[in-house]
């Protein structure tokens, strides 16, 4: 058993801490499975540099080995926790997943959490998954309560058992709408609507006691007066009002660190130096009559993932603050504290108490990705690596809960960013709209052909199919005509065929040169390449330029993108084509 005191949950007139004995994988036997079918491993790439914030970035040791580390644990995760009904899906709960509500334990195998399936959510979209995504979403939307927002826990054939909802995993989901409809478009609909009922049933109005605190779910603050730590996400909040242009959610953001001050300025807490926060307390900061309650523990971690975000998009120097103190806790020595102590139970203060209160382990990926996350800012680089590694390790989705691990290892890569980040990651063609703007070209007696590939390394991708006779040529394109001057790399998953051929992806800058990076199509299935957009990633040709001009790689106006076999029969596919600043 891992864990029992998890997030909030709501009954019809009360909220309860649910409990999670999970047993193993979450999939019920003789259900089907969506094969995924993603890539395996990183193609071999040097150069490839850490993804920024706008404050910190990433803290890994290698920028393309660690995306491809990423990409298989998502792929573990959508074979373990995802289940499939046509083009529906949902993030599935564990089979002897039990909960506490109205003092009564429940049962409720296989069924469905609201906080997992937002976890699930951002997860897709971030990982630039939208078929998963799009079968999330059609899960979420077709479950909602008499409010707008989904009950917290739905039963394997999709009863509620309870109607009501707990506000983290809306916000979630609100946020995983909200990177779709920045990265594919489509979305705006599902997510004003959902924005405007979190803002409605959600959130304290103005003019009240709590005006603008985030309330544990849809009922009346005045049913349940206590308020979770943990479910504070300031930099969704930001986001919220620049995509709505609404000022209500900066003040949602700005009373979150108010609330979180009153916390600090109570002395029961004595966080002074950890930066701790509760499990759950008042709204007004002051301790729960639940003594569990007053612990850093299940609820509680989430909070390091959440604040650290924000000091990474938007630099707010008071989640800074917080967690540098946390960093400097959980990184220091003493009981609970270095990764190879740290637990999942603690006072406010550090004391560390042994997990055998709740009766399970002591280390887990629910713990350990946020730490990991807020990592990003730690003044040791053993830690970082440390806990990197760990969390990785440990990550077996053996629940659904360890989503949360994966979530915080996408913020410490430098993955999670900022929708509206100054200068993004820019999708050149992720082939979720089809393969259309690539054109094809072929000399006498070559063939080049294309067409859309399914599955690709995430969602949709484009197959290439290809013969090059003797001294011709044959390749395709895509007109570009950008500047490409602020990005660092070019990125792109490659699908091999084991043809042991030399591809090119070739750059024709703004003065008509032509650069090259090589890569030998010697194994099969999907792999990862980050490439410096230097000359060191691509050099000049050598064999034939079209022009005399030899001043370098110029990307202030990029030409063209091309892919050209230098020879040889057979096939490749391609997907996510991205630019990183």
């Amino acid at each position: 058993m891992r864990r029992n005191a998890l997030a909030p949950l709501l009954a019809a007139a009360a909220l309860a801490a649910c409990a999670d004995n999970p047993t193993g994988p979450g999939v019920p036997a003789g259900r089907a499975l969506e094969p995924a079918g993603g890539p395996l491993a990183a193609l071999t790439t040097t150069g490839a540099t850490p993804y920024p914030y706008a404050c910190g970035q990433s803290l890994v040791a290698g920028q393309a080995a660690a995306n491809e580390q990423l990409r298989a644990i998502y792929e573990q995760w959508t074979t373990t926790r995802v289940q499939w009904s046509g083009s529906v899906a949902r993030v599935v709960a564990d089979a002897n997943y039990t909960y506490t509500s109205g003092g009564v334990t429940h049962t409720l195998p296989y069924g469905t959490i609201s906080e997992g399936q937002g976890y699930g959510m951002l997860l897709a979209a971030y990982m630039g998954d939208k078929k998963t995504f799009d079968a999330l979403e059609a899960y979420r939307s077709a479950h909602l309560n008499q409010h707008g927002v989904m009950p917290w826990i739905i039963d394997q054939n999709g009863v509620p058992a309870d109607s009501n909802a707990a506000t983290d995993a809306d916000e979630d989901m609100a946020m995983a709408l909200l990177v779709a409809q920045r990265r594919w478009g489509g979305y705006s609909t599902p997510l004003a609507s959902l924005l405007s009922a979190i803002k409605t049933h959600m959130v304290e109005p103005a003019g009240s006691t709590y005006a603008y605190l985030l309330k544990p779910g849809d009922i009346p603050l005045s049913w349940w007066p206590v308020t979770y730590p943990s479910y504070l996400a300031p930099a969704w909040y930001r986001a919220f009002a620049t995509y709505t242009g609404d000022g209500f959610w900066s003040q949602v953001a700005d009373k979150s660190y108010t609330y979180l001050a009153a916390i600090d300025a109570n002395s029961a807490y004595q966080n002074a130096s950890t930066g701790l926060v509760p499990n759950r307390t008042l709204p007004d900061g002051s301790v729960d009559g639940d003594t569990l309650q007053r612990r850093f523990s299940w609820d509680a971690i989430r909070t390091p993932w959440r604040l650290a975000t924000d000091a990474a998009w938007s630099c707010d120097t008071r989640a800074r603050g917080r967690i540098d103190k946390m960093n400097a806790f959980f990184s220091g020595t003493g009981p609970g504290r270095g990764p190879a102590e740290i637990g999942s139970i603690y006072r406010t203060n550090g004391n560390f108490l042994d997990d055998s209160i709740y009766g399970g382990s002591d280390q887990d990926p629910w713990f350990f990705g946020p730490l990991t996350g807020a990592a990003l800012f730690s003044t040791s680089s053993t830690y970082k690596q440390d806990m990197w590694t760990r969390t990785a390790g440990m990550i077996d989705f053996a629940d659904y809960g360890d989503e949360l691990g994966l979530l915080g290892l996408l913020l410490a890569s430098g993955n999670l960013y900022d929708p509206f980040a100054a200068q993004p990651r820019r999708v050149l063609n992720d082939f979720e709209k089809g393969i259309a703007g690539w054109w094809t070209y072929a000399g006498t007696g070559s063939t080049f052909t294309t067409q859309a590939l399914s599955p690709g390394a995430t969602g949709a991708g484009l197959q290439a199919t290809y013969g090059v006779a003797g001294s011709s040529y044959a390749g395709m394109g895509r007109d570009v005509n950008e500047d490409w001057s602020g990005y660092r790399a070019l990125e792109l998953w490659i699908k091999g065929g084991g043809t042991g051929n030399t591809i090119n992806v070739e750059i024709e800058d703004a003065d008509g040169e032509l650069f090259d990076y090589s890569f030998v199509d010697d194994f099969t299935g999907w792999r990862f390449a980050s490439v410096p957009l230097t000359t060191a990633g691509f050099p000049r040709r050598t064999d034939w330029q079209p022009v005399t001009v030899n001043n370098g790689l110029t990307l202030t106006n990029v030409k063209i993108l091309r892919f050209r076999p230098l020879g040889g029969a057979g096939s490749f596919g391609l997907d996510r084509v991205v630019l990183v600043p």
